[in-house]
């Protein structure tokens, strides 16, 4: 009879989670303008660091760009953010506009409307 070990070998019990990589930066022109920039993934883990940048942004530019073109994923939670950005920004008389992102964000937005909601733009256009 042969016993297996009880012991958990050591590569099964130092496996972390992987954390998604996001970044999210904000930058001010000076003009009234904020351009916030997105790269990685945009989701429940780290769409509250793009609420807190977005109400930051909001709170000194009368505009606010966000490029998403460095996104590559967006779940529900991020639309959450951008949409609830975006109608604080009408209701004070501001603008919140999107750039046009990668294929996959597209189809989300489509299937979710967003661009009733959203002043979405092509970068270089």
């Amino acid at each position: 009879m042969s016993h297996a070990s009880l012991h958990p070998s050591p590569t099964a019990t130092s496996r972390q989670p992987v954390q998604a990589q996001f970044a999210c930066s904000c930058k001010e022109d000076g003009s009234g303008a904020a351009w916030v920039r997105l790269a990685g993934e945009l989701d429940l883990l780290t769409s509250p660091q793009l609420k807190c940048t977005l109400l930051d942004a909001q709170l000194c530019a009368h505009m606010v760009v966000v490029d998403i073109r460095g996104l590559t994923f967006m779940d529900c939670s991020g639309v959450h953010v951008l949409v609830e950005a975006a109608e604080k920004a009408r209701r004070a008389g501001a603008r919140l506009i999107l750039t046009r992102g990668p294929a996959q964000i597209d189809r989300l937005f489509a299937i979710a409307h967003i661009d009733e909601e959203i002043e979405i733009f092509e970068h270089g256009a």
